[in-house]
């Protein structure tokens, strides 16, 4: 039986540059992912398979953790594994299947990083009172994240208006736009006044709702 190599591609699609590890035994393995050899927890991981010279139908795949689904196209899969605090698994072993033997490759498991709130382009510090008009709306982002895709949408937030003199005012918010009302009350704050945000819950594609422990703090100056 010639000798075959074996291609394992776990292509998270978006993302660009390459990593590979050798696994050396009866058969060369290959594996080439472009996130630095890691999948997240949580999220629909990308996944293709090939093995050279055998045609992809001939070709099984398993998984230790998470699951493992076949798309509509020949060698490619999706990955997914949630979240579990009670039980955190580091790594994931892929069996490949064909023929006569059976080749396994490891891929670690990362959780997605926490990412970043803002009101308007803002996350904290200081706010000029020309740029009070753009705070419409909260919104959450992974700011130095290789998966385009990802996107947080804001579910509710706390939102406190706290004047240099004079009483604070909170307002609990659903949705990630401030509305009418709240943004014609920040419009009107002055220099050293503060705007809070906080409490602020999201959710995205594949990741339940949560609360992030982050929150802004602006200070409105001149």
């Amino acid at each position: 039986m010639k000798k075959l190599h074996i291609l394992i591609a776990i292509a998270l699609f978006f993302m660009l540059g390459a990593c590979q590890n050798k696994v050396k035994g009866p058969k060369e393995v290959v594996l080439s992912m472009t996130q630095m050899n890691v999948l997240y927890f949580g999220l629909e991981n990308p996944v293709s398979i090939a093995v050279a010279g055998i045609p992809a139908e001939e070709v099984t795949v398993n998984v230790d953790h998470g699951e493992l689904s076949p798309t509509d196209k020949a060698g490619k899969y999706l990955f997914m594994l949630p979240l579990d605090a009670s039980n955190p698994i580091r790594e994931v072993r892929f069996f490949i299947s064909y023929e006569d033997q059976t080749d396994t490759i490891n891929a670690r498991m990362l959780k997605v990083p926490n990412p970043t709130p803002f009101l308007g382009e803002f996350s904290g510090g200081e706010v000029p009172v020309s740029a009070l008009p753009s705070l419409t709306k909260v919104n959450i982002r992974l700011e130095d994240f290789l998966w385009d895709n990802l996107k947080y949408e804001v579910t509710k937030f706390l939102l406190v208006l706290a004047p240099a003199e004079g009483k604070a005012t909170a307002i609990n918010i659903t949705g990630s736009d401030l509305g009418k009302e709240w943004q014609e009350k920040i419009q009107a704050l002055k220099k050293n006044d503060k705007i809070i945000v906080t409490e602020i819950f999201g959710m995205a594609p594949g990741i339940s709702e949560k609360q992030f422990p982050q929150s802004i703090v602006l200070t409105i100056v001149e």
